[in-house]
């Protein structure tokens, strides 16, 4: 191909180029964050690896049933613009049925009050170190509702301690009398901690004197009741600045509501996206054109989008105090939304509606060669699920990098991307759609193996890696797309459906969970390497 017929404009082709724009810049305003959106929102890693391992395996049901039902009535616009929009919603309720709040701050009360009480259990027969019940909020002040949170920042003066029985067997056994009166002096929280624990021991030793036959590893306890005042450098935690108190929403509620929208949002999501590239195949057959040259513009928008979002998250957190990951969904929400409406300006032929569709799609799917795609496409699937759910965390927890850095190593490998979709149909005609599927595979292994020794504090490099994903991903899955209007001509939205949820979902899910309990065993590091090795 020369230069003049690469930079020939076919018209016609014009609306489906601003169309994938539109659709993957969309994606990848959001998608790459969604990761430290959860580490943010105190989702824990092995959570995190979890929900991005059930998350691919549920969300695999919306490709296939999506391309089956647009080659069903033989209408892909509907189908994608009626999952596009549903998804915008969905994603937006996501983000503010969840939300992550500002993580909590200290700031001394001046609020006076006289004294209160700290109640301790003393283990005194097992010799347990004594166990903290609990602290009156009104050590903060009787008008704010918040509570102590930062101990070890705050100093105390205990004026008496006193054995408070619960019980007449603790009567018998703990006494009644209080049991020292310190001299007033201001304590630190460590300090009136081991003087509890000093307490605890004068109590042990007259339950051993007073009844000899309890057992040492006997469970007896004793109530301990402490007055205290509150130091000058006491810390209390004002939570939000709203007076609401840390646990309001419980994690696992969050946890839960998180989890469910997630899995139908990304479903219906997927259910558009595999339609762009089954319009993609057929309009390029219908105008000749070359089915690179318009995925050269998803890796536009999947360059460009990344950096303009983090940076506006970037401003976004300096404004707010707290991570705001508003940016990114709006930006997503916008861009699907200008795409559902865009959709209906392509003009492809129509298609009839398939009478026989899986009668006829047994027989594709057991053709050889689709199988061996389906593989390839799988195991490529698994190391770009792994990349894709953990490099950002591991560039933002282990190399410390910022979001924008976060965002530019997305805009590299998808500038190089760029040229390399740009000859892509050449190269397959020259090389055969097959070697091209094993190289995206053999690739990864150079790729995560530099990777885990870039330094700390140096993510710049990663950035210099990520030139290999034009290579390992880019120009695969142009080969896998146009290899499956190739094999399927008649049903491609379902092929191409097949092929989505084989290298997104459930090569992805596989990707995920392994990684993610690499990573949790071994650290971001190894399980790179480990990657590379397999």
């Amino acid at each position: 191909m020369t230069l003049k017929e690469c930079l020939h404009v076919n018209k016609p082709l014009i609306p489906l180029k601003f169309l994938m724009f539109l659709i993957h810049g969309g994606i990848a305003a959001l998608l790459p964050y969604m990761t430290i959106h959860m580490k943010d929102l105190g989702i824990s890693a092995s959570e995190t690896s979890l929900i991005l391992t059930v998350l691919p395996f549920v969300s695999a049901i919306g490709p296939p049933i999506g391309g089956a039902l647009a080659d069903k009535i033989g209408n892909y616009r509907i189908v994608f613009a009626t999952a596009t929009v549903l998804s915008c919603g969905l994603h937006l309720f996501l983000f503010f049925a969840v939300p992550v709040t500002p993580a909590a701050t200290f700031s001394p009360i001046s609020t006076p009050f006289n004294s209160t009480s700290i109640d301790f259990r003393c283990n005194v027969a097992a010799g347990q170190d004594p166990i903290l019940l609990g602290l009156p909020a009104s050590m903060c002040g009787p008008s704010i509702p918040s509570h102590v949170s930062s101990p070890e920042q705050s100093s105390m003066t205990i004026t008496s301690c006193r054995v408070l029985p619960q019980s007449d067997e603790e009567v018998d056994l703990c006494g009644t009398s209080s049991i020292v009166s310190p001299s007033g002096k201001s304590l630190s929280w460590s300090e009136a901690f081991n003087l509890t624990q000093a307490l605890c021991g004068k109590l042990k030793t007259n339950v051993a004197a007073s009844s000899p036959n309890v057992a040492a590893s006997s469970p007896v306890s004793c109530l301990l009741r402490c007055e205290v005042t509150r130091g000058s450098s006491w810390t209390c935690n004002v939570r939000n600045g709203n007076g609401t108190a840390d646990g309001e929403q419980s994690h696992a509620t969050k946890l839960a509501i998180y989890a469910a929208l997630r899995l139908i949002s990304t479903t219906v999501m997927w259910i558009a996206v595999p339609m762009v590239d089954a319009l993609s195949v057929v309009m390029c057959k219908q105008y000749n054109g070359e089915l690179g040259q318009q995925r050269m513009f998803s890796q536009i928008g999947f360059s460009i989008i990344p950096p303009v979002s983090g940076a506006l998250m970037a401003l976004a957190t300096i404004h707010s105090g707290f991570p705001d990951y508003g940016p990114a969904f709006y930006i997503q929400t916008a861009m699907h939304a200008l795409a559902a409406l865009l959709i209906f300006a392509t003009k492809v032929d129509a298609r009839l509606p398939a009478a026989n569709l899986a009668k006829d799609m047994k027989k594709v799917l057991g053709d050889r060669r689709v199988i061996s795609m389906a593989f390839a496409v799988l195991a490529c699937g698994c190391a770009f699920g792994f990349n894709t759910s953990f490099l950002f965390w591991f560039m933002e927890a282990d190399l410390h990098a910022s979001k924008v850095m976060l965002g530019l190593s997305q805009t590299v490998g998808g500038v190089f991307g760029i040229f390399a979709m740009a000859f892509v149909g050449p190269v397959i005609r020259k090389v055969g759609h097959t070697r091209i599927l094993a190289l995206g595979i053999l690739l990864y292994s150079p790729r995560f193996l530099a990777m885990s020794y870039v330094p700390d504090g140096q993510a710049y490099w990663i950035c210099v890696i990520q030139v290999l994903e034009a290579l390992s991903h880019s120009l695969m899955i142009v080969a896998a797309s146009d290899y499956s209007g190739k094999l399927s001509p008649k049903y491609v939205a379902s092929l191409q459906g097949i092929v989505f949820a084989a290298h997104y979902c459930f090569g992805k899910g596989i990707g995920s969970l392994i990684g993610g309990q690499l990573l949790s065993a071994f650290g971001a590091r190894n399980a790179f390497r480990s990657f590379a090795i397999a």
